[in-house]
């Protein structure tokens, strides 16, 4: 399956010119025959420093246009935005999965970065990310900071997931832990993994934490090589399912654990 991510640079708070640069990226990854575009964490807003239920509802519509264009293109995508307002009056950050006119829920979540305050603004998520056919394989997915924490991907793979979809506001200072993460949880999950890494300088939540981003898409295979990047511009690679089901037969990672398990180890 070809695979694209758009590494933009997300202008905050401005949703009508973000939505205008994911509808592009949608035009130009189905002009290059991608079935899947994975777009930055939260693509329509970026994190704005006080969002209220406007911002929320702006950036719902966004996600609701981008789905109906993205289907009329033929191309799914992935990317983050806010999520439903729990009791706390929090939103989380949730991952969807955009296909066919549909919005799907992939993932709320989970570690909230406390340096620029995500834990004040956001809720996190508490349940493991899910999966959803595509294609001919299956794809589910993180949000950035959760890319550090083993168990997040862990759960993702454990839903069946052979293609991992990690969108992030991720900065340049942190460039080198960010490729390594993608080739370990590769490498871990036996699973293709698709990074897409927004661009440019922005100040970031409510601490207004100014910082620079790279404008990297990254994808790597089971093997925790990386076999396509670009940088500020689309990324267009070729995820090979059978790749991955053939390093599973292989070396059958999930098996042996669970007999570990078994012996009660």
């Amino acid at each position: 399956m070809r695979v694209a991510a758009a590494p933009l640079d997300l202008l905050t708070g401005d949703v009508p010119s973000n939505l205008a640069q994911a509808r592009s990226a949608v035009e130009e990854a189905a002009a290059a025959g991608a079935e899947l575009l994975a777009l930055p964490e939260m693509w329509p807003t970026s994190f704005v420093p006080n969002a209220g239920p406007d911002e929320l509802a702006s950036s719902q519509r966004a996600v609701e246009d981008l789905a109906q264009h993205a289907a009329a293109a033929g191309v799914a995508v992935v990317g983050s935005a806010f999520g439903p307002v729990d009791a706390s009056e929090r939103p989380s950050n949730r991952l969807h999965l955009l296909d066919g006119g549909a919005i799907h829920a992939l993932h709320d979540k989970e570690h909230l970065f406390s340096p620029t305050a995500e834990h004040l603004v956001f809720r996190g998520g508490v349940e493991a990310p899910s999966m959803h056919p595509i294609a001919d394989g299956r794809v589910s997915g993180l949000i950035c900071y959760d890319l550090r924490f083993p168990t997040v991907a862990a759960g993702a793979v454990a839903s069946g997931a052979e293609l991992l979809v990690v969108v992030a506001q991720w900065p340049v200072a942190r460039s080198a832990h960010w490729e390594v993460l993608l080739r370990g949880r590769a490498v871990e999950g036996q699973c293709w993994v698709l990074g897409c890494n927004r661009g440019g300088v922005a100040e970031v939540g409510r601490r207004r934490m100014r910082l620079e981003f790279p404008g990297e898409a990254t994808l790597v295979s089971p093997h925790g090589e990386v076999t396509t990047r670009s940088r500020d511009e689309l990324l267009v690679g070729e995820v090979d399912w059978e790749l991955a089901r053939e390093l599973r037969r292989l070396v059958p990672l999930a098996e042996d654990a669970d007999r570990r398990r078994a012996r009660g180890l």
